[in-house]
């Protein structure tokens, strides 16, 4: 069956803070406005190995290693607050070009996200955005479950990529093979220092709920489930249609773990087609989506 996507092509772009590394999937389907994918902390454009291609059948997709990630430059220590990444990925949407894309966000990235759509401290204006998908997106990074999570991370950050695949392997039994290498290629790319770097210097914002109510684009706000690992906290989950603008939705996926991109990718992306094409959005909804998954 012909998607309309083609091989995924990767390249580098001059941006003030040097050069970064993103991925394009080129698609026929260049009616729609582009996607723009942003990975979370220790991770890289691999992550998106899935969803991307996916979303190539239907529009250009381009996804960017962001500061201290991938092949991206590496800042040193206190440069890694979330409006810095955010100007980043303004930055990197101006220089190519792309024109109202969507952006789709993952933690820490989506964290980034959601700063950039606000204007939150950043030093650049957000660029017009067709809709925003933010996936697992944290409150705050000032409690002790995210920095768990990024001490365990900074344990593995920078490690060889062969030892790095027997560790995560004995970590994550089960996991899929190519979800591994991406797993594996992210901390491969990044430091101890920057992982603490980004924890810390996202933690200055002790509330990032209140920014949802600055959003201007159509927003789809994706939880996983509170009873595998979520790192939206009840409380917070119930706060939160408080701060949602009009055309929103909200979306649990039951069964699904932090990366719900990665274990629970089917309802990802449906999740994420049932929003852009519900349009006009008046309303917030919400979903609990119960697709079957399966690992092809």
């Amino acid at each position: 069956m012909t998607t309309g996507a083609s091989a995924v092509r990767g390249a580098f772009v001059q941006l003030s803070a040097g050069p970064f590394h993103y991925r394009h999937w080129p698609s026929t389907r260049t009616a729609q406005p582009p996607a723009l994918l942003l990975h979370g902390g220790a991770a890289s454009t691999e992550v998106w190995h899935r969803i991307a291609p996916a979303l190539a059948r239907t529009r250009p997709v381009y996804a960017m290693d962001l500061r201290g990630h991938g092949l991206s430059p590496k800042p040193p220590f206190g440069t890694y607050q979330l409006w810095r990444a955010a100007d980043d990925v303004t930055e990197f949407i101006n220089t190519l070009s792309l024109h109202q894309p969507v952006i789709v966000g993952h933690s820490w990235g989506a964290a980034v996200a959601l700063v950039q759509a606000a204007a939150f401290r950043t030093r650049r204006p957000a660029p017009v955005a067709t809709a925003l998908v933010l996936a697992e997106p944290p409150p705050t990074f000032a409690t002790p479950q995210v920095t768990a999570s990024a001490d365990a991370a900074a344990e593995l950050a920078g490690r060889p990529l062969d030892e790095l695949s027997a560790l995560c392997s004995i970590i994550f039994p089960g996991r899929d093979r190519n979800d591994l290498r991406a797993l594996c290629h992210g901390l491969h790319h990044t430091t101890p220092t920057v992982v603490r770097s980004y924890t810390t210097d996202a933690a200055e914002h002790t509330d990032l709920v209140p920014l949802l109510s600055a959003v201007r684009p159509p927003l789809l706000l994706m939880r996983s489930d509170p009873n595998v690992r979520s790192v939206i906290d009840t409380t917070s989950w119930h706060r939160i249609p408080e701060h949602l603008p009009e055309t929103s939705m909200r979306m649990h996926v039951p069964g699904a773990d932090h990366d719900v991109h990665r274990t629970h990718p089917d309802a990802f992306l449906d999740s994420i087609e049932e929003f852009l094409t519900s349009a006009p959005m008046t309303s917030i909804r919400e979903r609990k989506f119960h697709k079957k998954e399966t690992n092809d």
